[in-house]
C-alpha cells in the first residue's frame, strides 16, 4: 500500500491542487478575487468507494498536465465525486510538501 510522506501539491498556470490526504484534493484558482477553494472529496463514501471512481478521479488529477477548473469538475462528475467551496484556505502549516 502506497503511503505518503507529506502532501503533494501541483501548480498548473491557472489552478494550484493540493492533495491533502487519501480522502480530500483542493483545487484553488489562481489570482481568484473571491478566493474560494474546491474540495472534492470522498467523506461519506461508502467502502469499496475507492476502487468505484476515486482512484481514476485521483489519477486525472496527478498525472494530467492540462487542467483547469472546469476540467477537474467535469472528472468529478464523470466518476461521482463530491464537491464542496470554501471561502477558507487550506492550511499546510507544518507539513511537508513531496512535489510543487
Amino acid at each position: 500500500m502506497f503511503v505518503a510522506n507529506g502532501v503533494i501539491v501541483r501548480h498548473l498556470g491557472s489552478i494550484t491542487i493540493a492533495f491533502k490526504d487519501k480522502e480530500t484534493i483542493a483545487v484553488k484558482v489562481v489570482g481568484d478575487k473571491h478566493n474560494i477553494t474546491y474540495l472534492f472529496h470522498r467523506w461519506f463514501a461508502p467502502l469499496g468507494s475507492y476502487t468505484g471512481g476515486w482512484r481514476d478521479f485521483r489519477r486525472k488529477m496527478l498525472r494530467n498536465k492540462n487542467l483547469d477548473l472546469l476540467s477537474c469538475i467535469f472528472y468529478a462528475q464523470k466518476y461521482d465525486i463530491q464537491i464542496h467551496r470554501t471561502t477558507r484556505d487550506i492550511k499546510l502549516n507544518g507539513k511537508i510538501i513531496e512535489r510543487e
